[in-house]
């Protein structure tokens, strides 16, 4: 069975996200930590998520942007803090602009 635990801190802007799931490790890391992968899920339908950059590592990032049914382009950046492979991993993630420039007036 699958199981999602979700904790809110809103006092300091986090969120953390625990997943289990009945697959294999392996099998679960490679969709979290593959651009390739994260395409064929991350966006809500009908959104598709595109890759601009990928690298998974501490202090790495994943750059992409969510196209709309219209053909609208949300840019999104993603920043790997912490890796522990196939255990876990943190990240910071927000809105941007193509250059990947934060964009001070959405969430991060």
């Amino acid at each position: 069975m699958n199981k999602t635990t979700i904790t809110k801190d809103f006092e300091n802007k986090r969120v953390t996200i625990v997943r289990e799931f009945r697959a294999p490790k392996s099998a679960v890391w490679h969709a979290w930590t593959s651009a390739e992968e994260l395409e064929k899920w991350w966006a809500p339908r009908p959104y598709k998520a595109l890759t601009g950059s990928f690298e998974f590592r501490e202090g790495g990032h994943w750059h992409y942007y969510m196209l709309s049914p219209e053909g609208e382009k949300t840019w999104c950046y993603v920043g790997y803090e912490r890796i522990d492979t196939e255990r876990s991993f943190s990240a910071s993630d927000g809105f941007c602009d193509e250059n990947m420039n934060l964009s001070p007036d959405m969430p991060h």
